[in-house]
């Protein structure tokens, strides 16, 4: 119950009756109306689930007469509901069962049923050549007729827990005698197209199983059924172009099958990846602009260069005697005035050391500076008594890689291979490709 509540919430009442191109529609909820054959009915009371359905079969004549009637009425220009007779009576004659009634003497226009559950055939009927799941059996050399009973070609008829592919024979005889005046019958259900003409004791009807329209539904080649109708009438609802005459025309109309999609979709998918993989490796080659950008340096790292090897040679990087002046004392520490001479605390008057005793030849200096280092120097810079002095660390800049040939530069980033240039690019722009894609499509079926 709450399945069908829920159903007609949102598609409307499953038992109605609607008059479309002068022809009346007659939509039966016949798998409820199949809940009355049901094993379980002596178990259950599933009278709540068929009930609804007999009580519109049973007045199903009379409320098409009134659809129709309503319907001549608008195509008429009239109001489409009954009005009473504007009289005055008494109240003790009056006569209230004289009231007008809609639909009296309407004519009966050609009747199409609607039902989901296809109605009764013999086990084996063959559905046509129309039918994807399994073409008709060819039959033998001389036979024109179609090969009875054709089991693969058909619906199959199996019922079981709470599913049956097809209406019991009684329900389908009773329906179509209680609808009355049918011309043709659509059901679905089995999600394949199935043509078929019923026996006499149905009335002759032709049926047509419509296709699903759906690719999910059991079926590679979904499509669905066109529909013509042609009756033209006068005022009163009899037929302009004699009666007996075919009003309608069905037309099958497949969409593409769905493996043909899914290929398409793959094929486009590898064109596209293999297109990004050729510019991804023409992008180190022919130095095109790139998708995906270097890394940012990290925080960590400094712009200033922070390395410099040790340069053994002191000697190189000397200054000159005359802007440097180192002293030896041999009598305790020593103090510098400002004047830039060097006394001595403990020495003799006049045993005062200059900064012009000091000037010396490069071999004296290059020898004091040895024997200097030997001591102070030493403990000093923690050089485990070796005889250099402390290295110095030189930065220059960039520019000079011109002038000195390029002995030492900054580091910068490394350079990236061709191989990491290569991945890397690659994945960026499939990446870009793929959820622009993504957003593309998640749009399309977003508006449907």
């Amino acid at each position: 119950m709450g399945v069908r509540n829920r159903f007609e919430t949102y598609f409307g009442e499953g038992n109605r009756v609607d008059v479309v191109g002068n022809h009346t529609f007659v939509s039966v909820d016949t798998v409820s109306m199949s809940a009355a054959a049901s094993k379980d009915t002596g178990r259950h009371d599933l009278k709540p689930i068929y009930r609804p359905t007999e009580h519109f079969l049973n007045d199903v004549k009379r409320t098409k007469q009134k659809a129709v009637e309503k319907e001549l009425r608008f195509l008429r220009g009239e109001v489409p509901e009954v009005q009473f007779h504007h009289k005055i009576e008494e109240l003790e004659k009056a006569d209230f069962g004289d009231q007008p009634t809609l639909g009296e003497g309407a004519p009966d226009l050609p009747t199409i049923l609607l039902t989901h559950v296809p109605l009764w055939r013999p086990e084996g009927t063959p559905c046509g050549p129309l039918r994807e799941h399994w073409p008709p059996t060819k039959p033998p050399k001389g036979q024109t007729e179609p090969v009875v009973p054709d089991s693969r070609n058909a619906i199959s008829i199996s019922r079981g827990y709470q599913y049956q592919n097809v209406l019991g024979e009684k329900d389908s005889v009773s329906l179509v005698g209680k609808v009355g005046n049918v011309v043709h019958a659509f059901s679905g259900d089995d999600h394949d197209h199935c043509y078929v003409v019923h026996g006499a004791n149905q009335g002759g009807v032709p049926e047509i199983t419509v296709k699903s329209i759906s690719m999910a539904m059991g079926v590679s080649t979904p499509g669905f059924l066109m529909l013509s109708l042609y009756n033209p009438i006068d005022a009163d609802g009899k037929p302009l172009t004699g009666a007996g005459k075919p009003t309608l025309q069905t037309h099958l109309c497949l969409l593409p099958r769905q493996p043909s999609t899914y290929v398409r979709y793959t094929t486009f998918a590898f064109v596209c990846i293999a297109l990004l993989t050729i510019r991804a490796f023409l992008v180190p080659v022919l130095k095109l602009s790139r998708f995906a950008l270097d890394p940012e340096p990290t925080r960590n790292s400094s712009i200033l260069p922070v390395f410099k090897a040790k340069v053994e040679d002191y000697d190189e990087y000397a200054l000159p005697s005359a802007g440097f002046s180192a002293s030896h004392f041999l009598y305790g520490s020593g103090t510098r005035d400002r004047s830039g001479s060097v006394t001595t605390g403990g020495s003799r008057p006049g045993n005062t050391m200059t900064q012009n005793r000091n000037v010396a030849s490069p071999k004296s200096s290059k020898k004091s500076h040895h024997s200097h280092s030997k001591g102070a120097s030493g403990s000093k810079w923690g050089w485990s008594g070796q005889s250099r002095g402390p290295p110095r660390i030189e930065i220059r800049s960039e520019n000079e890689d011109i002038y000195d040939g390029g002995k030492w530069k900054a580091a910068i980033a490394r350079p990236r291979s061709t191989v990491n240039v290569v991945a890397t690019e690659l994945w960026t722009s499939v990446f870009r490709v793929v959820w622009m894609a993504v957003l593309f499509f998640g749009w399309l079926t977003w508006k449907g």
